[in-house]
């Protein structure tokens, strides 16, 4: 009687140690905190390229798994932002950032101001050569800059003349300069060729800093020069009386 009950108690307690008993397992996500009974949470950093272009808010932080947050990026003077890297890539700006995994990103700005002088010769093969200049200045402005902008003698040539002056806002200038920091100007270069044949036209491009393009186009685009690759460009005067010269600030 004493071997039953005792062979009884011994499963019971049996089988209280099987129920009691157990193991468990977990599982976790990048860089997310998953201890049990807590939010996971990712962790967001920040960088910016080139250093001192500018700044990011919030630059960085942690976040519960899931939160929505707006990342922003702000120029130094002179910058301008351009995209976003590293993790993400992206122009939005400020960018939403849902937080389910650690990111990292980097806010790249590129520089706006472009300080140079073109000196272009124009000829054609009647006339002595006619040197024009136009560029980009600190000093200068968006307008018209009696100090700096040199206008065109208020005469009228004879017919047979070469004529070539930059056209803006009822000047006819023959230098033309503009605010260093735009990001996106147009010189109007009006031409009357003498000998009534071609039209040469040659460059030099004394930078400072060019943080741009420069292209010598026609109207009907069928003319596009790189300027900051080539120095010369030659073509029919009765086919053109004007070109433009566009600058645009680089991506």
């Amino acid at each position: 009687m004493k071997f039953r009950i005792s062979r009884l108690l011994f499963l019971c307690f049996s089988v209280l140690i099987v129920s009691c008993g157990g193991s468990s397992t977990g599982s976790g996500s990048k860089g997310g905190n998953t201890n049990p009974g807590t939010t996971t949470q990712y962790s967001l950093t920040t960088d910016v390229s080139p250093s001192g272009s500018g700044s990011v808010d919030p630059s960085s932080g942690t976040y519960d798994d899931g939160t929505s947050v707006d990342v922003e990026a702000a120029a130094a003077d002179g910058y301008k932002f351009s995209k976003w890297t590293s993790d993400i890539e992206a122009t939005d700006n400020p960018l939403s950032v849902t937080m389910d995994q650690d990111y990292s990103l980097t806010a790249n700005f590129v520089e706006t101001t472009s300080k140079y002088v073109v000196t272009m010769t124009i000829s054609d093969s009647l006339n002595s050569a006619k040197n024009r200049k136009f560029g980009q200045k600190d000093s200068a402005t968006a307008e018209f800059d009696p100090n700096m902008d040199v206008d065109r003698p208020d005469r009228n040539p004879p017919g047979d003349a070469l004529i070539a002056y930059f056209k803006s806002d009822g000047h006819k200038l023959l230098e033309d300069y503009r605010a260093s920091s735009s990001t996106q100007l147009t010189w109007n270069l009006q031409l009357q060729a003498g000998s009534g044949d071609s039209l040469s036209i040659n460059w030099t491009i004394d930078k400072t800093q060019l943080n741009g393009t420069l292209r010598l186009q026609s109207s009907d685009k069928n003319i596009d020069v790189d300027m900051t690759n080539n120095q010369q460009f030659n073509f029919r005067a009765v086919d053109y009386d004007s070109l433009l010269i566009k600058y645009q600030l680089a991506n």
